[in-house]
């Protein structure tokens, strides 16, 4: 399954989510600043 977790949540989630074999991305690392929700869905 495949992740995209949000800057409210720790980063940490995303270490979590890849230990047990998911796929997890931290949008505050492909996509720094304060982003709109619009711009993280494309």
């Amino acid at each position: 399954m495949r992740f995209l977790v949000d800057a409210q949540l720790p980063g940490r989630l995303c270490d979590w989510l890849i230990d047990r074999g998911h796929e997890a991305v931290y949008v505050p690392i492909v996509m720094p600043g304060m982003a709109a929700d619009a711009e993280i869905a494309r």
